[in-house]
């Protein structure tokens, strides 16, 4: 992150007014892949925010490939890449034409996807002051922009202590490494018993 972006609170500011058209269904394959549902279109809305950065329009495959199949997962991700269209459209973060660039690769690459996964409701990233900070902090760092005001060691800092897929992680090997240790304690209680027993069995 080098260049100074908008102010943290701006931007969390423009996340609490999401309109509730970027809230809706996003436009999915049925899992059969026989039917599309939903309302909106997420690879168009894409296409015409990367125009407004000055970049290149998304290819009809491209677009395409943002009308998924119908699985929760999915369905998390292309809500998430609907509000943070909606966030990324900023009037002072479109100055930064130079970042079109990076918009694009953040959306083709689905780098949300990893926040969607251990998301339970994409619309916590409008109604949830910290989950705003963390979108609205990811969206920067993607377009490596600082919060203005910010030194590079605080803004990094402040993202790493918002990071939900981290904080998810340490979670889940937290409970796995309880899991592991009263395993092995059944296990050595289980051995002793049984040594109890063939020590008894012997007398």
């Amino acid at each position: 992150m080098t260049k100074e972006g908008p102010e943290i609170t701006a931007l969390t500011h423009r996340l609490a007014m999401c309109p509730n058209a970027f809230l809706r269904p996003p436009l999915m394959r049925s899992k059969d892949g026989s039917q599309v549902i939903g309302d909106i279109h997420t690879g168009a809305v894409i296409s015409d925010l990367l125009i407004a950065y000055g970049g290149a329009e998304l290819t009809p495959d491209e677009i395409e490939s943002f009308t998924m199949r119908e699985y929760a997962a999915n369905l998390r991700l292309l809500q998430l890449e609907l509000i943070s269209a909606h966030l990324l459209y900023d009037a002072r973060l479109r100055e930064h034409t130079d970042q079109a660039g990076a918009v694009r690769e953040f959306f083709l690459n689905h780098n949300l996807r990893p926040l969607a996964e251990i998301t339970a409701d994409p619309r916590a990233y409008v109604s949830d002051p910290e989950r705003r900070e963390e979108l609205a902090r990811i969206c920067l760092s993607q377009m490596n922009l600082l919060p203005a005001g910010e030194k590079l060691a605080a803004a990094r800092d402040r993202l790493a202590t918002l990071d939900s897929v981290e904080r998810e992680r340490v979670i889940v090997f937290s409970r796995n490494a309880q899991k592991r240790a009263q395993e092995l304690r059944e296990a050595l209680a289980r051995k002793a018993a049984e040594e109890a027993a063939s020590k008894m069995s012997r007398e």
